[in-house]
């Protein structure tokens, strides 16, 4: 296996890297976030929240809009330059 990053994600790739070498079928799929804005909107709130786990109560601001435009597939074009 190759070497670890010597990053702030390090762990976090060491121990997904652990998960996929487990006795189970693993499929990753890459899904652009503008196909699920959900998915980077939470993301974008973990980058600024301390590390642990969170129990949200209640949906964060901002969330509600996007679910709707994601549960209708509302999507968002994106500029991608060759």
């Amino acid at each position: 296996m190759a070497a670890v990053p010597d990053n702030e994600n390090a762990i976090l790739i060491k121990a997904i890297r652990e998960l996929l070498e487990q006795d189970w079928s693993v499929q990753l799929e890459h899904v652009y976030r503008e196909a699920n804005y959900a998915a980077d909107f939470l993301t974008s709130y973990s980058l600024n929240s301390h590390i642990g786990f969170h129990v949200l109560l209640s949906p964060l601001p901002g969330i509600v809009g996007i679910f709707c435009k994601d549960t209708y597939g509302i999507v968002h074009s994106r500029l991608v330059l060759p």
